[in-house]
């Protein structure tokens, strides 16, 4: 999925490179540790960890954007055990 964040022409991944530059993180140093859609109503929902560790949630529909910064509380959330792998990967990079 990091792969297609990070250089993927399809609309999307597009779209979502450019929101995460709009919120200060650089691609290029970020993964994507979640990404599912959400049936019925066709969104998508994912989760980017970048190099600061910062932990965004975004939920994206219709091209409206939704972001949650869970930085803060990331260990209590749903995502806990992808970010934490994620966390790791990126400190192995640095």
């Amino acid at each position: 999925m990091t792969a297609l964040l990070r250089t993927s022409a399809f609309s999307f991944w597009g779209d979502l490179r450019r929101e995460l530059h709009a919120r200060g993180v650089e691609p290029d140093r970020a993964l994507l540790v979640e990404s599912y859609g959400e049936p019925p109503a066709g969104g998508e929902v994912g989760v980017v960890v970048d190099a600061t560790g910062r932990v965004l949630v975004y939920r994206a529909r219709r091209g409206e954007w939704s972001w949650t910064d869970l930085t803060e509380r990331w260990e209590t959330s749903d995502f806990a055990d992808q970010v934490r792998v994620g966390l790791a990967m990126l400190e192995g990079v640095e």
